[in-house]
């Protein structure tokens, strides 16, 4: 596609430049920093997340680890500030086995801390080892959460299997372009198929985080199960997406807001992130329009 093409050429500063507010910041620092002044200003919460999935040796898993344990001890200052990971990025997609030792580690030590962890969901390769994960986790582990994506066919088979327990989901569409044979591929139908995911995840007892930036979609689901499921129901935003005022209206009305807030060690990581970002999503083109020229 002539799309893709244009965003693999253009060179990583100058896409860094232009889609700067999706990245929370340079290094842990800055990261925490910037989720504390979110929550102290408007009162969102923040989910913080390592750019740099997909790796392939055990050394990079090991500065993974390193990171993410440097950022949960640091994380406790933040209001219920959680982590998300992803499990390719410690080698969920060379070794399984190893994976999931490490991901147990983590976990572990950001219970001691008293941080929530939430395992990010990847392409379609990934899901049955990610939800096996997330089920042997949660027995012991009852703050972690894991992501549902609309657009696969699986996901009301995988939400019936989840009857019985008490998780914690965020749902989203998805991100990552998957066959017709397994996924749909209409917007609309994954955004009205979300809706009645999370409705079902709501009356099966889970808590429920919802990411979409269609408001239209918002506003559906605070009509349809804000009063009731107030408490099991927080709205998730990436961050940069330019939508505050949907967002403080929101929290103005009791709901729980939480930003999705990337942050990256290495450049490099960061790059290929906005790039992913961009060819999934061209709306965010016109995002970053809107936030050159402070657009709500």
């Amino acid at each position: 596609m002539l799309k893709d093409a244009i965003i693999n050429l253009t060179p990583g500063f100058i896409v860094r430049f232009f889609a700067k507010p999706y990245i929370g910041g340079y290094g842990i620092d800055n990261a925490i920093q910037k989720a504390e002044d979110y929550y102290n200003e408007n009162h969102f919460y923040s989910t913080l997340d390592l750019l740099g999935e997909s790796v392939n040796n055990r050394e990079a898993v090991e500065f993974t680890m390193d990171v993410y344990k440097q950022l949960i001890a640091k994380t406790n200052k933040v209001e219920k500030a959680t982590i998300s990971i992803k499990p390719t990025a410690f080698g969920l997609n060379f070794d399984q086995q190893f994976a999931e030792e490490q991901i147990m580690d983590l976990v572990n030590f950001a219970d001691k801390h008293n941080i929530p962890v939430t395992l990010d969901m990847e392409e379609s390769e990934f899901v049955d080892k990610t939800l096996e994960m997330y089920k042997k986790l949660l027995k012991k582990h009852p703050n972690i959460g894991t992501v549902l994506q609309s657009r696969l066919f699986r996901t009301d088979k995988d939400i019936e299997e989840m009857k019985g327990i008490k998780g914690r989901f965020r749902c989203v569409i998805g991100i990552y372009n998957e066959p017709a044979s397994i996924a749909l591929t209409n917007k609309k139908e994954m955004k009205e198929k979300l809706i009645q995911q999370v409705g079902n995840l709501l009356e099966q007892g889970h808590y429920v985080e919802v990411g979409t930036h269609d408001e239209y979609y918002v506003k559906k689901i605070v009509d349809t199960y804000g009063e009731k499921y107030k408490d099991r129901l927080e709205f998730q935003f990436l961050l940069g997406v330019p939508l505050a005022k949907l967002q403080k209206e929101l929290v103005d009305n009791g709901h729980k807001v939480r930003l999705y807030l990337p942050f990256v060690i290495r450049k490099n990581d960061a790059t290929a992130y906005l790039k992913r970002r961009m060819k999934n999503n061209p709306h965010m083109i016109i995002y970053v329009i809107k936030n050159l020229f402070k657009i709500n």
